[in-house]
């Protein structure tokens, strides 16, 4: 049995490694960077072990996909060059007619990419939680030369065109005195559509007013007129098969020109538009406008109905709340108790709930104050029930059923510090 030169171990263990570390990158891009950020957030409600780095990860994915382009681009070239090493000490090279094997072990590096993208795609949901601290490794690791490298070499086309978030919102900054306060903010939302998702301002399922097709006419009539909605979804047996989407005037049009018909609202409907979760506001935006219409059917992972978006929710988070007489529900604000205590909706979004208080809640645990309290109890909350939160104590006001109506927020004091006001007190009183 012959035995493997010692010249080829070098250039042969080299080879390996490089491998490996092509592999791990493109396992990261295909499991991590392709994926969308609503799956990726799903799995930290389902993969508790590993959430903190996955949570690091959605944070800064853009330095990580970043980070993998510059690995995959260096990983490439120290391949080649092991690769010629070994033809060179196996004696093929410098012969020309053996550089075929060049080409072949090239075309070798690409079909184990593409096996590797291919089942990393396949196994996301699984893979992703274990490639997170690996990813966060390969960040910490190429991040100064990515940055060295892009502070000295910026693409032509971000230096003509690009303006990043940050950049942008320092240059509303710098004509903060030449811009109207409000039109200030409506810029700044604008540039934050990109990062704002459907789930994150959609209507959830259990707030959504919809109807049976087989529900009468005059019914359905009654539900418009009483709830002020202008259209509403209509389903067939169950919320999760929507049909389509009825239009208020075209029903009480119909009503009036029918003398008496009674035909199924089935008729009526238009061709209803859905979109995931994980859609970007500000695609979803330039969507219904393409297609002009108003309301989009949000679909969850499992293609169920998980809420719905209106035009009217988009222009929302670029204008603020829009009161209408039909609005029964209050904007969503917080409103003081004294004591440094505030009483917020349930439904708040923990964005809103930071820049009113000034808090610190993490998005990447739960969108809504109820979300978060939810996910930290692990169970169905009750009157009552607290939460320690950072330095926010957030105990549930009113339960409605599973859902949770408002919550009171109030500053976090340690044992060691209640006692110690608590002494302070006992002097004070006594002195």
């Amino acid at each position: 049995m012959e035995t493997i030169p010692s010249s080829l171990w070098l250039p042969l263990v080299l080879l390996l490694i490089l491998l490996a570390w092509d592999w791990l990158l493109v396992a990261i891009q295909a499991a991590l960077l392709r994926a969308p950020v609503g799956d990726l957030r799903a799995l930290l409600h389902h993969r508790a072990a590993r959430t903190a780095a996955l949570a690091q990860v959605l944070e800064r994915r853009s330095a990580l996909a970043l980070a993998v382009r510059l690995g995959l681009t260096l990983g490439h070239g120290a391949w080649l060059l092991a690769w010629l090493w070994l033809l060179a000490q196996w004696g093929l090279i410098p012969a020309t007619r053996n550089l075929i094997w060049v080409v072949v072990g090239w075309l070798a590096l690409a079909l184990s990419e593409l096996l590797v993208d291919v089942y990393a795609r396949r196994r996301r949901p699984r893979l992703a939680p274990r490639l997170a601290p690996w990813a966060l490794w390969v960040t910490r690791l190429l991040m100064p030369l990515a940055t060295w490298l892009q502070r000295h070499f910026p693409p032509e086309s971000e230096r003509a065109t690009a303006l990043s978030p940050s950049m942008f919102q320092r240059l509303l900054d710098l004509a903060s005195g030449e811009l109207d306060p409000q039109h200030q903010r409506m810029l700044t939302a604008i540039s934050r559509l990109q990062f704002t998702l459907a789930r994150e301002i959609m209507v959830p399922r259990v707030d959504m007013v919809a109807l049976d097709v087989h529900t009468p006419l005059r019914e359905a009539v009654d539900l418009l007129l009483r709830t002020g909605y202008s259209r509403v979804p209509v389903y067939d047996g169950h919320i999760d098969n929507i049909l389509g989407v009825l239009y208020a005037k075209e029903l009480l049009k119909y009503c009036h020109l029918s003398h008496g018909e009674q035909p199924s609202l089935r008729a009526l409907l238009r061709e209803p538009y859905f979109v995931p979760e994980s859609k970007r506001a500000d695609d979803l935006l330039r969507e219904m406008q393409q297609r002009r219409t108003h309301m989009a059917i949000v679909i969850d992972e499992y293609g169920g109905v998980a809420g719905l978006v209106t035009l009217e929710d988009i222009v929302e988070e670029i204008v603020g709340e829009i009161q209408d007489e039909y609005d029964k529900q209050p904007a969503m604000e917080c409103k003081p108790l004294g004591n440094g205590a505030y009483r917020c909706p349930a439904r708040m979004d923990l964005d809103d709930v930071n820049d009113q208080l000034q808090t610190h809640f993490e998005r990447h645990v739960a969108d809504t104050l109820g979300g978060l309290i939810y996910t930290r109890l692990g169970r169905v909350p009750k009157p009552g029930d607290r939460v320690i939160e950072g330095e926010w104590e957030l105990i549930v006001d009113e339960v409605e059923g599973q859902r949770i109506l408002s919550v009171t927020l109030r500053p976090h004091r340690k044992p060691a510090e209640a006692e110690t006001d608590t002494q302070e007190a006992k002097h004070a009183t006594s002195g």
